[in-house]
């Protein structure tokens, strides 16, 4: 049962893990908190539904088009209007009414009524040692650990990472050095929303798919990056394993009606005793 839980804390650890990373991807570099994460998460999860009901391709394909679709509005936002607005408050508030813009659509155009997708992940178990875990979260693992390798890869070895990193560091000597930093601010938040959808679609088909979703998705994916330190990338990931390890743990041996207390618990427990998070970020950066 132990083993059980944790594999399966593993698995939605690495999704929260995910989520957190878009948000301290978005933060190291313009200073923004974007507050409408979880509604983007659900978005993503609504495209596909709406893809593989009337579009009828794929689910690879869904869980490629949906979050490039997802991240080029994103980036088209962030460019046009975050980056027109003077300070990170300002910035930041205008995510709350984007966050209420996209549940208010999602609500008319879809519906209060939970929706389920048509199967797609393999519907069976794996055994080992013991532990049986389900090839759906095989599957979403698998996925998961290629994206942050793929991230990984586009932070640290391509130049647009590095002048993402730049721009975070110091935007003002970035912009000095010829980097056009508006664009990359933007650009990251647009990647960061875009791995929020492409969770939202991943998920999406072991969920019931519902407009509200994305407000306690969102606050989870927000404590596991406070959690890590707010903008630091590794820490993020940290937290959302850790906040996935403690919502199993709780919902096995306590009772899942406690899982969410205990997450929220643990946001004030750091904001109190570790206000840079539990890697000690003092500085908000890329990597």
């Amino acid at each position: 049962m132990f083993w059980q839980q944790v594999i399966n804390g593993l698995v939605i650890g690495l999704v929260y893990g995910l989520l957190a990373l878009g948000l301290s991807l978005a933060y190291s570099t313009t200073r923004v908190v974007n507050f409408a994460h979880g509604e983007l998460f659900t978005t993503g999860a609504v495209f596909g539904l709406l893809c593989q009901r009337w579009v009828t391709t794929s689910f690879a394909w869904t869980a490629i088009l949906v979050p490039l679709l997802v991240c080029v509005l994103a980036t088209s936002f962030a460019y046009l209007l975050l980056g027109r607005l003077r300070t990170s408050l300002d910035r930041s508030v205008a995510t709350i009414a984007l966050g209420i813009l996209l549940r208010d659509a999602m609500l008319l155009g879809f519906g209060s009524d939970s929706e389920s997708y048509d199967p797609v992940y393999p519907e069976g178990a794996l055994t080992f040692g013991g532990v049986s875990v389900p090839e759906s979260s095989l599957v979403i693992a698998a996925i998961t650990l290629l994206l942050l390798i793929a991230f990984a890869g586009l932070v640290r070895c391509t130049r647009w990472g590095i002048w993402m990193r730049a721009t975070a560091q110091d935007e003002c000597l970035a912009a000095l050095s010829g980097i056009a930093t508006r664009r990359f601010g933007a650009l990251a938040v647009g990647i960061g929303v875009g791995l929020a959808a492409l969770a939202g679609v991943l998920i999406g088909p072991t969920w019931q798919v519902n407009y509200a979703t994305g407000g306690t998705v969102g606050l989870k994916a927000f404590t596991a990056a406070l959690v890590g330190g707010f903008g630091n990338l590794p820490g993020a990931l940290l937290g959302g394993l850790l906040l996935g390890m403690l919502e199993a743990m709780l919902a096995s041996y306590v009772s899942s009606t406690w899982k969410d207390l205990a997450v929220y618990s643990s946001l004030l427990l750091v904001l109190v005793f570790f206000p840079n998070g539990i890697m000690a970020a003092h500085k908000s950066r890329v990597g």
